[in-house]
């Protein structure tokens, strides 16, 4: 079975997670399955050694990496208009800022032909502290079926679904998760609200008619200066149930055609 980790994003913590990445996911992924990984990355977000060289390149065996300049959100029309539903962090779009660059580098991830011809992708964020090894989900990951993704099971906030990584299976799946970014301006269209990441990551499951399971590995987020972001990792099923219904209980995908 091919398996393609396809990272993307911000990197500015990967030395910081390298370790727990290299032994909690490629190592016992390599183990049971035909392992590809690539990345794309915005290149103003490397960390730098003192002769100014970058040092991701080697840290983690890529089979493929594109970096690029990141585009300044401010100068694009629809992030104007995506402000116009407001400041969901209430940071002067300084978060809104940021989701709208990761989901256009994972977009930008999909397309590789790494991804496309894999069997299961693993959409993995760079700046996470990887707790659990994979090797626990081995049996979830192989009997994944078609048009399915696995993600963790914790913050799940406001009835959303958590985005800090995914396995997906089919097309479909891979779709739904590294393209939502083409759907953010409708997510606030049709919700009336402000843009936010596990909400949009929710719309975007239930646009392209995917099933997500739960995937019982934890991580944490890591800050570019080394400082690890506490993480809430309790189960609470009714309230996130009533949540999600809330969230959810007027969308209507009828007249979309275009999934």
């Amino acid at each position: 079975m091919k398996v393609c980790v396809a990272f993307f994003g911000i990197t500015r913590s990967l030395s910081h997670t390298k370790d727990s990445i290299l032994e909690n996911v490629l190592s016992p992924l390599s183990a049971f399955f035909d392992l590809e990984i690539v990345a794309h990355f915005y290149e103003n977000a490397f960390d730098e050694t003192a002769e100014g060289g970058l040092l991701e390149n080697e840290i983690l065996p890529f089979d493929d990496i594109k970096i690029q300049a990141a585009e300044d959100p401010e100068k694009l029309d629809e992030f104007q208009k995506i402000k116009e539903f407001g400041d969901y962090w209430n940071n002067d779009f300084k978060s809104t800022r940021n989701l709208f660059l990761q989901l256009g580098s994972l977009q930008a991830v999909h397309s590789f032909p790494q991804v496309r011809d894999s069997d299961i992708c693993l959409f993995l964020r760079p700046d996470l502290l990887m707790h659990t090894s994979f090797s626990k989900s081995i049996v979830s990951i192989r009997n994944l079926r078609d048009d399915r993704i696995l993600l963790p099971f914790w913050q799940n906030w406001k009835g959303g679904l958590n985005d800090r990584f995914a396995f997906c299976r089919g097309e479909r799946a891979k779709k739904a998760y590294a393209c939502r970014g083409r759907h953010a301006l409708e997510f606030c269209q049709r919700t009336g609200g402000a843009l936010q990441s596990e909400q949009l990551l929710r719309y975007s499951v239930m646009r392209y008619g995917v099933k997500t399971q739960d995937l019982s590995a934890t991580a944490s987020r890591v800050r570019a200066d080394g400082r690890i972001v506490k993480e809430d990792f309790a189960r609470r099923s009714f309230r996130t149930w009533r949540q999600r219904r809330r969230l959810t209980k007027d969308w209507d995908f009828s007249d979309l055609d275009d999934q």
